[in-house]
Order: C-alpha cells, then sequence, then structure tokens
C-alpha cells in the first residue's frame, strides 16, 4: 500500500475511485443536491467536481471531506455505505 497525496492506493482499491465518486453523484442526486452548488460551495471548478464524480480523477481525502462536509454528511457512514470502509466487529 502507498500513501501519495493524502490518497491511499492499493490493488485491491482501483476500483474504489470509480466507486466513491458514482456513489458521491448518486447520493447527490438522490438528495437533490447540485454539482454546481457542491463546487462552488468547496471552491472546485465544476468540471474536476464532474471528473471526480465519473471516476476520471482521483479523489483526495481532503476533498472526499469537503465534499461530505458540503453535502452535511457523516464522511464514515458514506464510505461505509460506498463499500469502501468496513467497520471491524470486535471479537470476544
Amino acid at each position: 500500500m502507498q500513501i501519495y497525496r493524502n490518497t491511499v492506493h492499493s490493488k485491491a482499491q482501483k476500483g474504489s475511485v470509480k466507486m466513491i465518486g458514482a456513489y458521491l453523484k448518486a447520493y447527490m442526486k438522490e438528495k437533490g443536491i447540485k454539482q454546481s452548488f457542491i463546487a462552488e460551495k468547496i471552491n472546485l471548478s465544476p468540471q474536476i467536481l464532474g471528473a471526480m464524480l465519473n471516476g476520471q480523477r482521483k479523489i483526495e481525502v481532503t476533498e472526499f471531506y469537503a465534499i461530505c462536509s458540503a453535502m452535511e454528511a457523516d464522511p464514515t457512514e458514506l464510505a461505509i455505505s460506498a463499500g469502501i470502509y468496513k467497520v471491524q466487529q470486535a471479537t470476544a
């Protein structure tokens, strides 16, 4: 596993870039949140945000948190729902 520019990469996570972008895009659509609103709120061009949501550009950790904050959504819950983060159950 490598950490590069605040993004975690591993062979198992290559599909995660497209998966989280698609999930965020679907979440925005479901909640009626416009991409232009999010882009403006996080000071990012709509083209860059669109590339992220379409899996054409990696989403940095800080960008993911900013997007979640702009949507007033819990980043951990979104990551779990998107299937890119799993909570490990404690064993007794």
